[in-house]
């Protein structure tokens, strides 16, 4: 018997279904990154773009995380997150506030991202509860495997789709994601809505 579950966009209501149970097996379990990875990219430079710099890592850490445990193995995932913070300070200058700065972060990530995963060519990272929108179940084993659920269909997507994904249910807006990803906006709606059927089809009992 599965066992209802809601997925929540931002505050929005991204699938309410009853889910079929699924395995743990297979599964890795992500590490655990601190705050004390920044530190290595803030001596020597000018104080103003230190604090603006730091700033932007303090307000995007978690979502920074997210993704490095998506796009790389548990073994490369802190790695992975010290190049998106190289590639985020050795950017930040040509940062020119044409977007919202949330959307310049995601892009210069996401790319740096699907290049470290193209090059290392190993099995993602998934999601830990912390990082993702689901509603509170009523008892602690509905939490994880709701988690399964969700992980084990991230994992099979491809990198566009699980980028669009993990910005969807961050509550980003289509345009928003159309910018980042480089797809047309029409391409996104059209990929969230077959991502939605799909994870019908896997995963919601009749």
């Amino acid at each position: 018997m599965g066992h209802t579950c809601v997925f929540l966009r931002g505050k929005k209501k991204f699938l309410v279904c009853k889910i079929r149970p699924c395995s743990s097996t297979n599964l890795i379990k992500p590490t655990k990154l601190g705050s004390q990875n920044i530190q290595g990219f803030k001596g020597g430079m000018l104080n103003t773009k230190q604090e603006r710099y730091q700033e932007m890592v303090e307000n995007n850490l978690g979502r920074l995380k997210m993704i490095a445990r998506n796009y790389s193995a548990f073994d490369n995932s802190e790695d992975l997150l010290q190049e998106m913070l190289y590639q985020l300070w050795r950017s930040f200058d040509k940062f020119k506030g044409e977007s919202a700065l949330s959307t310049w972060v995601y892009r210069v990530a996401l790319n740096t991202a699907i290049s470290f995963s193209r090059s290392r060519n190993k099995k993602i990272q998934l999601l830990t509860h912390s990082d993702v929108g689901l509603d509170e179940p009523q008892h602690k084993g509905d939490i994880s495997q709701s988690v399964r659920v969700l992980e084990q269909f991230l994992a099979n997507l491809g990198k566009i789709d699980r980028a669009i994904l993990m910005l969807y249910l961050d509550d980003i807006s289509n345009k928003e994601i159309s910018t980042i990803t480089g797809q047309t906006e029409s391409a996104v709606g059209v990929r969230i809505h077959r991502m939605k059927q799909r994870f019908k089809q896997e995963y919601v009992e009749e």
